[in-house]
């Protein structure tokens, strides 16, 4: 970890970041050849160490410890949420995907876990009679 994390600028012109990537390379490689060596195969993709990656559909830092849902991914939701309040019902099921949706993306939203409990309690998901 740097040590000078408030001024660090990254890989690029941080030495001491710079040089850990390249000791995280040479430990990837020893990895490899000693897996090798044991007469294991390696079939995995060769991603470069990095603090920002997306796993599963969300985004993640490293460094300032923050998850966040894609862009991409975003806009396509409210687009669908949008599309269900104009309608003005929607089934449990879309219910449901909704608030699946919501609970994937937990790490990244604020209090997320109380909207879907509203959402669940609205179709008598959670032990709560059905509101329609």
């Amino acid at each position: 970890m740097c040590t000078e994390q408030d001024t660090c600028g990254g890989v690029d012109k941080c030495p001491e970041c710079s040089r850990c990537k390249l000791r995280a390379w040479e430990l990837d490689a020893q990895f490899t050849k000693d897996i090798k060596a044991l007469g294991f195969e390696t079939n995995r993709k060769d991603v470069a160490p990095t603090t920002l990656a997306f796993f599963l559909g969300l985004g993640f830092d490293t460094v300032t410890m923050e998850f966040w849902v894609p862009l991409d991914k975003a806009q396509i939701f409210a687009t669908s949420c949008k599309e269900l309040h104009t309608r003005g019902e929607a089934t449990r099921r879309e219910i449901a995907a909704v608030v699946g949706k919501l609970m994937w993306w937990n790490p990244a939203i604020f209090n997320v876990k109380l909207l879907s409990k509203g959402l669940q309690h609205m179709t008598g998901g959670v032990n709560g009679e059905t509101r329609w």
